[in-house]
């Protein structure tokens, strides 16, 4: 069997990690419409977050439709608050699938380029992550977090094959073990990039799922923007 990129690796692991349906399970990394056709905010001008992130309405209120538009909207959200990140990855192109995104991931996810010029499309499936929800809701758990961390997590991936295309391609196709260390630093600071400003609107049940990198170093670096 060929061995995993260094890359391809560290996120899995993230996948797999962010597949559970319950509240306890730390994630340590990480659509059809194109946010990407947008107008971008700039990095100098990024939005101030607002008073609370886009969630999904109760289940007998909403549909996939609503969900599509909910993931859409945290999608834009952190694009525009990420600190620090080229204008370029702030319109990422989104598809709406009806499988498994990018063939790895439940909810959402940014599929691995193996070229610096290959497009790095963010995959997410509405219908699967609202009877996603709305099981997770009957059993009395939090349904918003958890797609929200996926969400997120497709978005931080994003901005790692982004950056790892600019600045050291050779990751994108290494299966050198030094490498694994190299990436999952370079995760940490993405994650700071986008859940930094997002961190004051997060409820707990969210946060939960970052709240181990808190005192990271490349965390925190990334909250600055210095990735």
């Amino acid at each position: 069997m060929r061995r995993a990129t260094a890359i391809a690796a560290t996120v899995l692991v993230s996948a797999l990690t962010a597949c559970g349906p319950g509240e306890d399970n730390a994630v340590d990394g990480p659509s059809k419409s194109a946010y990407g056709t947008g107008t971008p905010s700039g990095a100098s001008a990024a939005h101030g977050a607002p008073g609370r992130l886009p969630s999904f309405p109760s289940a007998d209120k909403g549909d996939p439709g609503s969900a599509e538009s909910a993931m859409r909207e945290l999608l834009g959200l952190a694009a525009d608050t990420a600190k620090g990140i080229p204008d370029d990855d702030r319109r990422p192109v989104i598809t709406v699938v009806d499988h498994n995104p990018c063939s790895l991931y439940p909810v959402a996810g940014a599929c691995l380029p193996t070229t610096v010029d290959q497009p790095v499309p963010i995959e997410m499936d509405p219908v699967r992550t609202w009877d996603t929800y709305t099981e997770q809701e009957a059993r009395g758990q939090d349904g918003n977090a958890s797609w929200q961390d996926e969400v997120l997590a497709a978005y931080i991936n994003y901005l790692m094959y982004r950056q790892s295309q600019r600045t050291d391609p050779t990751l994108l196709t290494s299966s050198d073990d030094a490498d694994v260390a190299k990436v999952k630093r370079l995760q940490h600071c993405k994650q700071g990039n986008v859940v930094g400003p997002l961190k004051p609107i997060m409820r707990p049940a969210l946060w939960h799922y970052f709240s181990p990198l808190e005192s990271d170093p490349d965390f925190t670096a990334g909250t600055q923007g210095k990735c």
